[in-house]
């Protein structure tokens, strides 16, 4: 009977450190980190209000480029992308302008349904393929959308859809 019991309480503690342990994912590409980032663009208050300033006054067309200006942001970002809770990573590196099946994401929202706060979008600012800035937006309703392409650059002119802004047709 102790025999029966040892092989039981074994198996049990080789079970659960199957489950707690986790191997790292074999990156060979390397790994895009979005949680991280290099430098700030600027405040992120004020690009959240110069953004909701130019939906409730309906000023467009519009470029990020311009938003960012106004709101006193660094122009030296070349691509926005969205980070929405469980996204997939091959939307996420597809968005980043990155096609390679053997390169990882790390750091991307989760969602759960759990959690008492809200979830809000989160948009990533890169150089190339070089996260430089992340923001929350305090919305839970994106305030922007990222149209087919699903990503903006500074320069894609914005107008308002369903009360968001949304890159223009042919954009």
């Amino acid at each position: 009977m102790r025999e029966v019991a040892g092989v039981l309480a074994l198996s049990l503690l080789l079970t659960s450190c199957a489950v707690v342990g986790r191997a790292e994912p074999h990156c060979p590409s390397g790994t895009l980190n979005v949680r991280t980032t290099e430098r700030e663009l600027g405040d992120f208050v004020a690009l959240q209000n110069r953004v909701r300033e130019v939906v409730t006054a309906r000023a467009v067309p519009i470029t990020m480029r311009e938003i960012g200006r106004r709101a006193g942001w660094s122009s030296e970002w070349d691509r926005m992308i969205p980070l929405r809770p469980g996204a997939a990573p091959e939307k996420i590196l597809a968005a980043a302008g990155i096609d390679d099946p053997k390169m990882c994401v790390k750091g991307i929202p989760t969602f759960d349904p759990f959690y008492e706060r809200v979830h809000y979008p989160n948009s990533l600012f890169l150089v190339g393929t070089r996260p430089v800035d992340r923001v929350e937006w305090f919305h839970p309703q994106p305030l922007i959308e990222f149209g087919t392409k699903g990503f903006l650059t500074p320069d894609t002119e914005l107008i308002i859809d369903r009360g968001s802004l949304a890159p223009a047709p042919g954009q």
